[in-house]
């Protein structure tokens, strides 16, 4: 029924349910898994950042754990 499960995270604590269900859907399914981290850039909208790169790096590696 199902190939491919995404799921999508944003690093918070309510994720960890959505990532529990998705998994086992997968398992029961066979289904690959894809993860998609999601960075709410809203809080930034229209300020001039001084180290854009350093707000890149944070976020990737934030990405990198909630993965």
């Amino acid at each position: 029924m199902y190939d491919r499960v995404l799921v999508p995270t944003d690093g918070s604590d309510g994720t960890v349910r959505a990532i529990v269900r998705a998994l086992a859907v997968a398992r029961t399914f066979d289904a690959e898994v894809h993860v998609l981290y999601v960075v709410d850039t809203r809080p930034y909208d229209g300020i001039e950042l001084a180290d854009e790169e350093g707000l890149e790096r944070a976020a990737i590696q934030t990405g990198r754990r909630a993965i």
